[in-house]
């Protein structure tokens, strides 16, 4: 009899393990705690809340820890190393070294902006506060432009590197590949009944038939052009299961016919989620999804072409059909009218322009990037005649890596949208023949999807589409492998390497939990402050939100908004305190009483110099400190602060006509014209408050050469504004001169030429009114506004051979009544006038 080696004992010792109860049931919970969060995740909202969010990092605490407990009980703890792995974490360990004080010096040869900014935009000696002693601006400072934000990004990058490594090391199986395909056809098929049933039910931006949005939806997504990514790799997948060869099929062996409950099942959920992306009328989304699927049908050719392996054409042919159906059932009129925007304006909308101004940051941090999750407060710095709403992404993932992480996040990013499609279609290549096989080519088509979206959208900041996408993208990498159908090997004997190895990617889960807790806290908190604010029987509501707010900053003491939020939160209740009892329209007041100043100001003003601390960048402390410099016992002049947020936001009309207002009131009007010139140059929102206010010390003639910008549109506005008596002609003229002498100007909007037309038109020049007009109308044509003014004046000009083409092209853009009466006018003058000019 044979005497087994001890390595032959040791193995089979092992496998037994593996067997065992304890670890088979361990890893049964982890697929199911894996598959539950995949599944789960697009239903509310795409887990894009803080409460939804934290619940998903609990959820891959859980994981871990099953993980963890498995290697354990085995003695296996296995990492692959391949580009996945390779590229997060190497955008892990970059974000965390943004994360890292250094001294100026280096800062200043990494990322000379950073250093720029610590030195210019926060005091060398801070303010003081009653009862404080001066200190200086600290010599050590972090790459990112916000700390906290660039936490929070490190943690949902570790987040995604570890549901991926679980996936790839622990529970891909070529039958728990299967199984995932199974679970995400259905819920693709799910989102699809929903997203189908609510776009033709319900207003479009109503989630559920009750949650009210801001944008677009889809689904359970609030922003329609996120739902292709998560409904691609469903698709992609019950594809995958359409062509596997079933159970009991040999080699070669063609696949069963269309009518077996299985495929009848694929090849409705096919064409049904196929259907449904093209209904998402995201263009972008529907264009990522054609060109995958040109490259999954590139990549198929050589498999497709060998005998016996033609796929499933009849199941393919129904999913068509079932397609086709709904297309037919609901009709492609909209889709169709919004294809047919590629290549216009309305195609780019802000986008292009976000993108112009973007690429300006790139030199500029093309070492070091701003930090991860920064792009909100980098992009004002080079915004150009773009709204001043907060942009809290590039709409381009790999233009954000180049902005947030310098070359080196770039180069992440490509090796990992490049090395995933690479390695899956040379997975596919080597498994075309196996049962495998049309799961890796789905998986490829999801995947390929995602990374091509992310040029113009970002899907993969969604919760539930980057954990789908580290999902997948493990099973497609491990069932890639030789090995992927052989069972583990037999492990080394338990170690410090197996509980050391478990214990540390414990840790890293449990500090992506404890930062989406931490989230979802300060969340909670700002909705009950939110709802304090709202009750407004309450006499002191504005306290007691401003205690709400004050928690939160416990939770993130270096979130600049957070900072921010309590900081405001303790001005208003400063205002609440100091107009206690005065009757409601009370203007605020430009001082507060000591006792108030103590209470609320003096908090506020710490929270204020704490957000400038730690993101300079951050305009609106800046804006704060300068309407509240007069508290500090020692501070900077009010109009530093205000240049620095001018620096900050050289766009924004409300901050200049704030700075304006500030200059005014403390004597000086230079600055304040200047100021308020700007504002009406950026927008004219404030023209009838600097009006009203600068007419008080300036006459006509001065407002027009120290306050209203050389605009024709401003400038004909303030003429009304100042001089609504048209009859007041020795008073508008000199304004109307100056609106008529900038028709010259080449580059003209339509706007500018049509405020052009209507000076001439009051000032007689007939001549020149019609070249205005028609000048608008070619800078414009689809202007709506415009062209109904250029009618009437056409109209009051009795040049009705003119006028009737532009009342019937706004006939076509509306069924006002009233537009059809003066196209019957206008016709019957022109009939009149013909007869009159015949006699």
């Amino acid at each position: 009899m044979r005497t087994p080696s001890p390595r032959s004992s040791s193995a089979s010792k092992h496998r037994a393990s593996a067997a065992s109860p304890v670890p088979r049931s361990l890893r049964g919970a982890g697929e199911a705690v894996l598959f539950a969060l995949v599944t789960l995740a697009p239903w509310p909202f795409a887990s894009n809340d803080p409460p939804f969010e934290s619940a998903l990092a609990a959820g891959v605490l859980l994981l871990v820890a099953l993980w963890a407990a498995h290697a354990v009980a085995t003695g296996r703890f296995a990492l692959r190393p391949d580009v996945v792995t390779v590229s997060l974490s190497g955008i892990a360990l970059w974000s965390a070294v943004q994360l890292v004080p250094l001294p100026e010096s280096v800062v200043g040869v990494l990322s000379p902006a950073r250093l720029e900014w610590h030195r210019t935009l926060v005091p060398g000696t801070s303010e003081l506060l009653p009862g404080e002693v001066g200190a200086t601006r600290p010599t050590a400072l972090a790459l990112s432009a916000d700390p906290a934000a660039t936490r929070t990004f490190l943690a949902r990058v570790l987040a995604v590197l570890l549901v991926y490594a679980a996936a790839r090391n622990w529970l891909a199986t070529p039958a728990g590949f299967r199984r995932l395909a199974w679970a995400l056809s259905a819920n693709g098929v799910a989102l699809a009944v929903l997203a189908l049933g609510q776009f033709f039910s319900s207003a479009p931006n109503v989630l559920f038939w009750s949650v009210r949005c801001e944008g677009a939806v889809f689904g359970p997504f609030v922003c329609r052009n996120h739902y292709p990514d998560y409904a691609a790799v469903c698709l992609g997948l019950a594809v995958g299961l359409m062509l596997h060869r079933e159970r009991g099929r040999t080699r070669g062996e063609a696949p069963a016919g269309l009518l077996t409950p299985r495929n009848v099942g694929l090849t409705a959920a096919v064409g049904l989620m196929a259907a449904s992306i093209a209904f998402s009328l995201s263009r972008g989304g529907i264009l990522a999804v054609v060109a995958a699927g040109a490259g999954a049908l590139l990549l198929s050719r050589p498999w497709r072409g060998r005998r016996g392996r033609q796929g499933n054409p009849a199941a393919l042919a129904g999913a068509v059909l079932v397609a086709g159906g709904v297309f037919a059932w609901f009709g492609t009129v909209r889709i169709e009218q919004r294809l047919a925007t590629f290549g216009s304006a309305e195609t780019a909308d802000s986008r292009t322009d976000l993108w112009r101004d973007a690429v300006d940051l790139v030199p500029r941090f093309w070492t070091s990037g701003t930090g991860g999750g920064t792009f909100v407060w980098a992009e004002p710095l080079v915004r150009t005649g773009r709204p001043t709403t907060a942009v809290e992404s590039a709409h381009n993932e790999y233009l954000e890596a180049a902005v947030e992480g310098g070359v080196v996040r770039f180069g992440l990013t490509l090796l990992l949208a490049a090395g995933v499609a690479v390695a899956v279609a040379r997975g596919f290549a080597r498994k075309r023949e196996r049962s495998a096989g049309p799961l890796i080519l789905g998986a490829w088509f999801g995947l390929a999807a995602i990374a091509l979206h992310a040029v113009a959208e970002f899907a993969v900041h969604m919760p539930a589409v980057a954990l789908l996408a580290a999902t997948v993208a493990g099973f497609a990498m491990a069932a890639s492998d030789c090995d992927f159908e052989r069972p583990p090997p037999a492990a080394r004997e338990r170690g410090w390497w197996t509980v050391g190895a478990g214990l540390a990617v414990a840790g890293l889960a449990l500090f992506v939990a404890l930062d989406a807790r931490a989230r979802e806290r300060v969340h909670r908190l700002k909705l009950a402050a939110d709802v304090t604010y709202r009750d407004t029987d309450s006499p002191d509501r504005l306290a007691r939100r401003a205690r709400y707010l004050d928690a939160r900053v416990a939770l993130r003491p270096d979130d600049p908004a957070v900072l921010f939020d309590a900081a405001q939160g303790q001005i208003d209740a400063a205002v609440e305190a100091t107009l206690a009892g005065a009757p409601p329209g009370t203007e605020p007041p430009d001082r507060f009483p000591a006792e108030v100043v103590s209470r609320h100001i003096v908090p506020a003003l710490r929270f204020l110099r704490a957000a400038r601390a730690v993101t300079p960048i951050a305009p609106k402390p800046h804006t704060r400190l300068a309407l509240l410099a007069e508290h500090f016992e020692r501070s900077e002049p009010a109009s530093v602060h205000f240049d620095r947020a001018k620096r900050l936001l050289p766009a924004d009309a409300d901050l200049w006509f704030t700075s304006g207002k500030a200059a005014l009131r403390r004597g000086d009007r230079t600055s304040a014209w200047a100021d308020w010139q700007k504002s009406l140059a950026l927008s004219p929102r404030h023209l009838g408050a600097i009006l009203l206010a600068a007419q008080e010390v300036l006459s006509g003639g001065e407002m027009r050469e120290h306050v209203l910008p050389d605009e024709p549109v401003i400038l004909l506005a303030a003429t009304d504004l100042l001089y609504p008596d048209r009859a007041a002609r020795a008073e508008r003229q000199p304004f109307l001169e100056a609106v008529a002498a900038c028709g010259d100007r080449s580059g003209a909007t339509g706007a500018q030429l049509g405020a052009v037309a209507r000076a001439h038109a009051e000032l007689d020049h007939t001549e020149d009114a019609l070249r205005a007009w028609q000048r608008a109308v070619a800078a414009a044509p689809d202007e709506f506004g415009i062209r109904d003014g250029y009618s009437r004046w056409l109209e009051q000009q009795e040049r009705y051979e003119d006028a009737v083409p532009q009342l019937e092209w706004l006939r076509s853009r509306t069924q006002n009544g009233a537009i059809q009466d003066r196209l019957d006018a206008a016709r019957h003058g022109l009939e009149l006038k013909r007869g009159i000019e015949a006699n």
